[in-house]
């Protein structure tokens, strides 16, 4: 695909790429797939045309061509799998690592280390320049921050009130879901600090609570986790998203949750399915309701 003949096409590509036109954007997509035929096209856009790209315009294409939904599950992805390269290297999550609310992972030298010893050698020394040397901040600051809200003190304030209706085999669940979802989601810790929060606060109830978790095959999650999306939720700013269920309406504990609040949800939890697959399936489905009115 390389060759004269396409750098013309290739100009105007990156050009309104830049201008992030996405109706200007994908009517040129479809003119070339007509003329060229969408393989030549897609090798063109992959070999030469995304290398190209400024970062803010590599990101706009990929929104574009994924949708706001799609990014975000492929970024997860990424994450995901960046995250487990690191842990299966040796490092620890919240200290050599740690994913940035706001996008990207932020490493210490040894991580970074570690993930340059799979590039090529002739490649080390220019992508080593371009990391920003930083320490690695607390990274429960670092998501309330993005988050804007004071996180851990709600999502405590919320535990704690949450812990007063459950027996101990119920908040042996409920603490066991939500700290391994969110820290599965955030590479942040959260068992060490529900479990002092709990002691705490709890302290006849703490050794109970240990003592159920010891019997995993007695724990139901199906009964927990909409509470503990209620309550991440409503920790992480979300509480307007909330909404009371028309046949439980004096019942917070059935409330509805919104698309945004959904989204906040992704923020702070991941299962074994992406809250993001279950945001697009909502979206189609309205999508399809509307169109059948």
């Amino acid at each position: 695909m390389k060759g004269f003949g396409f750098q013309k096409e290739k100009r105007l590509l990156i050009k309104i790429i830049s201008s992030h036109n996405s109706k200007a954007y994908q009517e040129f997509i479809g003119k070339l797939c007509w003329k060229f035929g969408a393989e030549r096209i897609s090798d063109l856009f992959i070999n030469e045309v995304l290398p190209a790209l400024s970062p803010e315009d590599f990101k706009w294409c990929y929104k574009t061509m994924l949708g706001q939904t799609g990014y975000e599950r492929m970024k997860q992805e990424m994450m995901n799998t960046l995250s487990q390269m690191l842990i299966d290297k040796g490092y620890t999550p919240g200290k050599d690592f740690s994913i940035n609310p706001e996008g990207g992972v932020i490493l210490n030298n040894n991580a970074s280390e570690a993930l340059l010893a799979d590039i090529p050698e002739d490649l080390r020394v220019s992508i080593r320049a371009e990391f920003k040397p930083i320490t690695l901040p607390d990274a429960l600051d670092s998501l309330e921050k993005h988050l804007g809200v004071p996180f851990r003190e709600r999502l405590l304030q919320r535990v704690s009130d949450r812990l007063l209706s459950l027996s101990d085999n119920e908040a042996a669940t409920y603490l066991a879901v939500m700290s391994c979802g969110f820290e599965d989601r955030t590479q942040i810790e959260l068992f060490s600090i529900l479990l002092s929060h709990v002691a705490e606060v709890y302290p006849e109830r703490i050794q109970g609570i240990l003592d159920e978790m010891k019997k995993p095959d007695d724990l139901d999650s199906s009964k927990s986790t909409h509470k503990v999306m209620l309550d991440l939720i409503s920790a992480a700013g979300g509480e307007d998203e909330l909404r009371p269920h028309p046949d439980h309406p004096n019942d917070p504990d059935e409330g509805l949750i919104s698309r945004r609040g959904l989204e906040i949800f992704a923020q702070v939890w991941r299962g074994e399915r992406s809250v993001y697959e279950v945001i697009a399936v909502l979206d189609r489905v309205t999508k399809k309701y509307q169109e059948q009115q």
